[in-house]
């Protein structure tokens, strides 16, 4: 089996942020370098796909200035999606998507869930692995979080997602027998960042964790 292809999300217009909150330095270290290397560490993830958009050359930037050369080269690939502003996140997936080998699970990231540890992403992985279920999901709670990973036979589905009927929440509605929500004590997988308050509950449970 082909290791997992993660497509992170980060052609986003930021519009309840002031400014581009991919950028926003959490201890020094722009928001979406650290999802991105929360990523690139895993043995299980094959390559990481990054769609941008908005402010693209800043965005790769950030992550090529804070992300071990070695990992970068081997693992990062970058996407640009010119639809970002139309076709909304259901293009930058399909974007992405172009990128993902036919027989590789597909694992879905926004670029602001910068607040999970590594540790939580190894473990959803590992249960995704083990697991016959056609959606694994990161949970807290009870609540769906991030990452979110999709075995390869629901490929079609994927690519046929819009922002009409609601994207990738249709695809998990239609499996939702088939969905794995894996419990963990991490409440970062919940934690999108959209506004200035975020970051400050964000900050606080990165002190916590000590990353």
């Amino acid at each position: 089996m082909r290791g997992i292809q993660a497509i992170v999300l980060s052609a986003g217009l930021s519009t309840r942020f002031p400014g581009n909150k991919l950028l926003f330095p959490l201890g020094g270290i722009p928001i979406v370098a650290r999802t991105i290397r929360s990523l690139v560490v895993q043995e299980e993830i094959e390559k990481v796909i990054v769609v941008t958009g908005f402010m693209r050359e800043d965005v790769e930037a950030a992550i090529k200035r804070h992300t071990e050369p070695s990992l970068l080269d081997s693992k990062v690939i970058f996407v640009y999606n010119p639809m970002y502003r139309e076709g909304g996140m259901s293009s930058s997936i399909k974007k992405g998507l172009e990128m993902v080998p036919r027989d590789s699970d597909i694992l879905v990231m926004p670029g602001d869930v910068a607040c999970i540890s590594a540790e939580t992403i190894k473990a959803v992985l590992d249960y995704h692995l083990s697991s016959t279920s056609q959606i694994t999901v990161a949970c807290y709670k009870g609540r769906h979080g991030h990452p979110i990973i999709f075995k390869s036979m629901l490929r079609n589905e994927l690519e046929a997602i819009n922002e009409a009927t609601y994207g990738l929440k249709k695809v998990v509605k239609n499996h939702i027998n088939e969905v794995n929500c894996v419990e963990t004590s991490d409440p970062g997988v919940v934690l999108d960042i959209d506004t200035t308050s975020d970051i400050e509950i964000c900050e606080d449970l990165l002190m916590k964790k000590g990353i």
